[in-house]
């Protein structure tokens, strides 16, 4: 089975950490937030038209398709979907994986 996974946002301690809090900053994470949202939404958009299902995780939003069984089958869809995924995103769960779960 293959799955996309897109992180939403995490909790603002893990995010902010490290960071002085003043304005700017929190400014620039905003903004950068609004980008990964954005992004999010329109592959979201792209993903459940081409027929995948959408799943709530804790920080992330899980995608999968039933009629999509390889990697190279899956990427060649999202390619013609005009979907570019980070390497971390995808992932391909071997039968032997799924039967442990």
């Amino acid at each position: 089975m293959i799955e996309i996974t897109l992180f939403l946002y995490g909790k603002p301690q893990w995010e902010l950490h490290g960071k002085q809090l003043t304005p700017a900053t929190l400014r620039n994470h905003t903004k950068q937030l609004q980008k990964r949202l954005q992004r999010v939404y329109t592959i979201a958009q792209r993903l459940h038209a081409a027929g995948w299902k959408i799943f709530l995780d804790t920080y992330s939003l899980v995608f999968y398709h039933t009629d999509l069984t390889t990697l190279t089958e899956t990427k060649h869809h999202l390619r013609q979907q005009g979907i570019y995924l980070k390497p971390t995103e995808l992932h391909y769960w071997k039968e032997e994986e799924l039967a442990s779960l």
